[in-house]
């Protein structure tokens, strides 16, 4: 499957323990790292296996084995529970940090764009996920003490920050 419905991600949302189970499902953990890892007892794990089974995320195969039902260009909703879910409750935290050890970076610009050139710099975009993705899948063999969790965030978007706006409109607060 290349996305899960809005019913499914919503379950997910439902059950953060589900939920970060379905994570590393797709970041091909086993159910030894999991249990390691997170402290699940291991029949919780397999409950959680056996949930994802039935949302059809997983196939859940013998000997606790489990292969993941989704394509390589599997993706969250735009705009589903998932998005909202991690928008509500953890962008502001991500985007709070110091973003200053080597693999990190944070970088604003604000610029005018055409619409030509607004294309063209989604689809280096696309691009630039796209490598992640690679990158990411090409780590997942590793022994799971060479990798940590990484998050990219990626946003563009035709926008004008509430002060700049006043300033316009002449409702200058100072």
């Amino acid at each position: 499957i290349a996305a899960l419905s809005e019913a499914q991600e919503q379950a997910l949302v439902d059950d953060e323990a589900l939920l970060l189970t379905a994570v590393c499902m797709l970041n091909r953990w086993t159910l030894s790292d999991l249990c390691e890892v997170y402290g699940f007892k291991e029949t919780d794990a397999l409950r959680h296996f056996a949930h994802l089974d039935r949302l059809g995320l997983i196939e859940l195969l013998p000997g606790n084995r489990v292969r993941l039902r989704t394509t390589r260009s599997f993706n969250w909703l735009p705009n589903g529970p998932i998005h909202r879910y991690f928008s509500k409750n953890h962008q502001g935290p991500f985007l709070r940090g110091t973003f200053s050890g080597n693999s990190e970076v944070y970088q604003f610009r604000f610029g005018m764009m055409s619409e030509e050139s607004a294309a063209e710099l989604t689809r280096q975009i696309g691009s630039l996920l796209e490598r992640f993705l690679t990158l990411s899948r090409r780590d997942e063999v590793r022994p799971r003490g060479e990798g940590a969790g990484t998050c990219l965030l990626v946003a563009m978007r035709e926008w004008e920050p509430d002060a700049f706006a006043a300033l316009k409109t002449g409702n200058l607060d100072g």
